[in-house]
């Protein structure tokens, strides 16, 4: 039987397939990690199922070419994104030292957080969003780029203290 190995990418910034946008996740994200954030110590959970990192909701998944198409766990399916992959090094430093956190969605005394990254060589802020758990950890439901209008908007939005 022949085995074929693929070369695990350096850094995100060089994932150009699913492959290894998935390869990379599960290598260097999947599990816990403790950090520091605002001089205080967190763990951010990433989950190993969790897909939406590397893709975004597909508009017509039935058209989708198969190499493009992620399962999202619930029996959808998403596309996959390389942009979105290559800012997988930049999600837990935009945790770290974020420029500014609100609450999200989720019933009262479990929302989630949305926390917002310095600003990217692009223009666009990497806002990644956190749910509360397993215990006193977060986990990483989504990290994705936003526009500069959207990040001046949450500036001046209602503020969520992170780690609460």
């Amino acid at each position: 039987m022949v085995r074929l190995v693929v070369a695990l990418p350096e850094c995100s910034e060089q994932i150009a397939t699913l492959g290894d946008a998935q390869a990379y996740y599960r290598a260097k994200l999947v599990g816990a990690h403790k950090i520091t954030c605002h001089g205080r110590a967190v763990t951010i959970i990433f989950e190993a199922h969790a897909t939406h990192l590397f893709s975004v909701e597909a508009d017509d998944a039935a058209a989708l070419p198969e190499q493009d198409r992620v399962p999202n766990g619930r029996g959808g399916v998403r596309r996959f994104s390389v942009d979105r992959a290559r800012l997988m090094d930049r999600v837990l430093p935009a945790v770290s030292s974020y420029t500014v956190s609100v609450p999200g969605t989720g019933p009262r005394g479990r929302e989630k957080r949305m926390l917002h990254g310095a600003r990217l060589s692009s223009g666009m802020y990497l806002r990644v969003v956190l749910r509360p758990g397993p215990g006193d950890a977060f986990t990483c439901a989504s990290a994705y780029p936003v526009t500069e209008a959207v990040w001046r908007a949450m500036m001046a939005a209602k503020r969520a203290r992170f780690p609460p």
